[in-house]
């Protein structure tokens, strides 16, 4: 075995006698285990006659073998307590549970099952099928996946690997057979290609036992695979190209290629990336948001496959300004391309790096193994990468950014794609191409029809009989405070972590009149526009100093353990001593904000009304406005979303001081601290922070509101699929914790919540909606006296249009 090691801990490696490798991290901060299955096959491995198997093939994997029957492992998985869910890649595919360090032996059994002995029938296929045409139209309803899919599109030559996009086309759907997924399966899904990480808290030993035991048994193919790579594919850039779509808000991708080799210029590749544009404190957003307010929103990242990588800056340009933005964005870049990045502004953000691993390390889930660390993995046959960040971005520095920037990041050869709302007549021309589209989906499915009825009493195997009892202990607070005014501590200690979090709560919030809850989270983003004598910037740069993840206006953070004093206090500096009250105290003509505060209160309110009119193109949001202003009409609950956005425009700065002492009211509000403190320690600084506060009044919630009968209603959206959301009251009390409380959480887990609920498993056995989920008991809209029950799903429009109707007319949900 092959050991190595990183930090405090170590990294085993072992190849099995049939070629499988496997790699055991043990890390013993939670009682959690990772076991994910890794194989070095995806959609580019495909040849010509194959677009789609390997993604297709994905779905297929947990429907059954000889020895589990179709839906057993979904049952194995709730036994045991466990997450499950698997992804295609370009370049692989990964299976994943994640589950307590009691019980994941099971799951090396059901991975070993599934790579030799998938059923693979034609009844499962016919299920499936109906889904993955749900995902398409949900992947051509995400502006993201369809400029990412435009890109590969119009800048990769047609015999490129990559240029299928990821899931295939729907008309390969209707020649698919369960014998060309069994072909398939039978090729590729073998031990010289698969790869096992389990990563958490086990004992290596006994990992290597039980991988020998369920693995070893399986013959090695003896089969050799030709690179699917041979050449260097030529890319087409610094091309722009406008796309119509049926989204109501234009959306702007920039992408430059980058190097595909797994070097340093990786890492120099994604501290550029943050640099430019993750979060507030980056120059993009700086300069497109909070400056020109030429953008509602900004985001830069590397987009990178095992052959190919782009640098990706993406947008939703204001109406007019989305040739501002790019001027904006060129600028920028030739800036760092001149100017080295200043070395405290790449230590923040290397910092911040750091302690965003250290938390996916104390808690090993698919995060910490995720997409782009596979992906090196499966190109270069290293996972050193996940667990030697620090190593590795010490050795970033700023003219190694200057000097990617300088080489692969210039104006002349940006690629710009812009997605822009259809007009009148290009929304006509799409209606028709849609009905086209249901034509052939039904094609599809008349090609896959299931005659056999979906198992209803799976029994399992007797060595799933069994589930240990859970490691994973159930948070406990160690000690409750209260201080005079009124203001409550909760402490849960916890020694064998290196970090503490915190939460400022308001016991109001349930109860709160919705638009008085928008206008709270206006304000709580205005803490971070200056407070306490700091500007924005110093704000941003003092906890980023400290690696910190904060939402200030929320009073929420996760800090290092060293760093939580200083960090505490500081949070609470800003909560107390923000810009926008500064005008009600004394000597406020000295001391005012000469209009700063009201000008950040304008960006900020504009910003929160861009946002608002964006969700007109999320379908979940049109329909929880919509059910939500009709059950709650004439009440605090009952607003129309075209009501928020007006309530909006006729907020005020003169409203904040009246609002602030409402929100920092120490009777309502509740600190809940978690990590390796002292409850003593936590006790003597909340005194410190909050004690001389006075406890106003607690405004009172108001009576139980009584939710009206609303009968089924459509709503018009341009969409390719139909949301579909039901709801009810619930007499469930949505604020004691009690046996009924517990007890619908857990039936809510059991029907609606993940990848085990009865309603996953009713997607995974029919196809009829490719997202689903709810909530039982949720207090939702209603306040403290009455909670709601929800269940949501996404599927196609399957029904023809009347004759003669204007698409503007049409209701989406015929």
């Amino acid at each position: 075995m092959n050991i190595k090691k990183f930090g405090s801990g170590t990294i085993h490696e072992l190849t099995l006698s049939n070629g499988m490798r496997l790699v055991v991290v043990p890390t013993h901060a939670r009682p959690r285990v990772l076991v994910q299955m890794v194989y070095d096959v995806g959609a580019s491995s495909e040849a010509d006659e194959e677009k789609g198997l390997a993604h297709l093939l994905e779905h297929m994997i947990f429907k059954g073998t000889p020895r589990l029957q179709e839906g057993a492992i979904w049952k194995i998985a709730a036994r045991y307590g466990a997450n499950m869910n698997a992804f295609t890649a370009n370049d692989m595919t990964s299976y994943f549970f994640e589950v307590d360090s009691n019980n994941w032996k099971p799951f090396v059994s059901v991975l070993a099952d599934c790579m030799e002995n998938v059923l693979l029938s034609s009844e499962h296929l016919a299920s499936e099928v109906k889904a993955v045409i749900q995902e398409l139209r949900m992947r051509n309803d995400n502006p993201a996946v369809t400029l990412y899919e435009a890109l590969f599109e119009n800048a990769l030559p047609k015999d490129h690997p990559y240029y299928v996009p990821l899931i295939g086309y729907k008309k390969d759907l209707a020649a698919m057979t369960a014998d060309r997924l069994k072909a398939f399966y039978n090729k590729y899904y073998v031990p010289e290609r698969a790869t096992l990480f389990v990563v958490g808290d086990v004992v290596v030993e006994d990992v290597v036992a039980e991988v020998e035991r369920n693995f070893a048994q399986i013959p090695a193919s003896g089969k050799t695979f030709s690179p699917v790579f041979t050449k260097e594919y030529p890319k087409k850039t610094g091309f722009h190209l406008t796309f119509p779509k049926h989204w109501l808000k234009p959306n702007t991708f920039l992408a430059w290629p980058l190097p595909a080799a797994f070097d340093e210029r990786v890492d120099v590749a994604q501290m550029t990336a943050q640099i430019m544009g993750e979060g507030p404190q980056s120059r993009l957003y700086k300069r497109l948001v909070d400056t020109d307010q030429s953008a509602d929103n900004v985001g830069c990242g590397i987009y990178r496959l095992g052959n190919e990588a782009f640098l990706l800056v993406s947008y939703q340009p204001r109406e007019g300004r989305a040739d501002d933005c790019v001027r904006a964005v060129v600028d920028e870049i030739e800036t760092l391309a001149e100017k080295p990045v200043d070395a405290a502004e790449l230590s923040r953000l290397i910092k911040s790096t750091l302690v965003r691993h250290e938390m996916a390390l104390e808690n090993p889930t698919q995060a910490l193994l995720g997409y782009e660390l596979l992906v090196r993995y499966v190109k270069t046959g290293s996972i050193d990468a996940a667990f030697t960040i620090g190593e590795r971005l010490a050795a970033v520095t700023p003219e190694k950014v200057r000097a990617l920037v300088e080489q692969y990041i210039t104006p002349k050869i940006m690629i710009r794609l812009d997605s822009v709302p259809m007009n009148e007549e290009q929304k006509t021309v799409w209606l028709a191409d849609q009905q086209k589209d249901q034509e052939l989906e039904q094609q599809i499915l008349a090609n896959h029809v299931r005659t056999t009825p979906i198992p209803t009493d799976i029994v399992l195997p007797e060595q799933y009989s069994m589930a240990k009892p859970i490691a994973v202990p159930i948070p406990r607070a160690t000690q409750r405070f209260e201080l005079d005014n009124g203001f409550k501590i909760i402490v849960t200690q916890e020694a064998d972590t290196n970090l503490c979090a915190f939460l400022l709560g308001n016991i109001n919030s349930v109860g709160m009149d919705k638009i008085q809850a928008i206008k709270v989270g206006v304000m709580s983003q205005l803490f971070i526009e200056g407070a306490a004598g700091f500007t924005k910037q110093q704000i941003i740069d003092w906890f980023n100093d400290r690696g910190v993840q904060q939402s200030v206006g929320a009073g929420f953070a996760v800090c290092l353990r060293q760093d939580f004093k200083d960090v505490f206090r500081k949070i609470f500096d800003i909560l107390r001593n923000p810009d926008f009250v500064k005008g009600q105290r004394f000597l406020s003509k000295i001391f005012g904000s000469n209009g700063v505060a009201e000008q950040a209160f304008e960006k900020v309110k504009l910003q929160t009304i861009q946002q608002y009119k964006s969700f007109y193109d999320h379908p979940q949001m049109v329909a929880e406005f919509e059910q939500t202003s009709r059950k709650y009409k004439g009440t605090g609950y009952g607003y129309t979303l075209e009501e928020v956005i007006k309530a909006l425009h006729e907020f005020t700065f003169s409203e904040l001081p009246d609002l602030y002492k409402k929100f920092m009211n120490p009777a309502v509000r509740v600190l809940s601290v978690a990590g390796n403190v002292e409850s003593q320690e936590v006790f003597k600084l909340a005194k410190e922070c909050m004690s001389d506060l006075k406890a106003l009044p607690a405004e009172k919630l108001g009576d139980a509101v009584v939710a009206q009968y609303v009968p089924s209603f459509d709503v018009a959206m341009n969409r390719d699929q139909v949301y579909l959301l039901y709801v009810r009251e619930s007499k469930l009390p949505a604020s004691e914790l009690s046996v009924e409380r517990v007890a619908i959480d857990i039936l809510s887990a059991i029907f609606l919540s993940g990848g085990t609920s009865r309603i996953f498993k009713l997607r995974e056995a029919t196809g009829i909606c490719y997202m689903s989920g709810g909530v039982l008991g949720a207090p939702i809209a209603t306040g403290f006296h009455r909670s709601q029950d929800s269940v949501l799903a996404l599927v196609s429009m399957v029904t023809k249009r009347p004759s003669g109707a204007s698409p503007s007319a049409i209701h989406r949900a015929e």
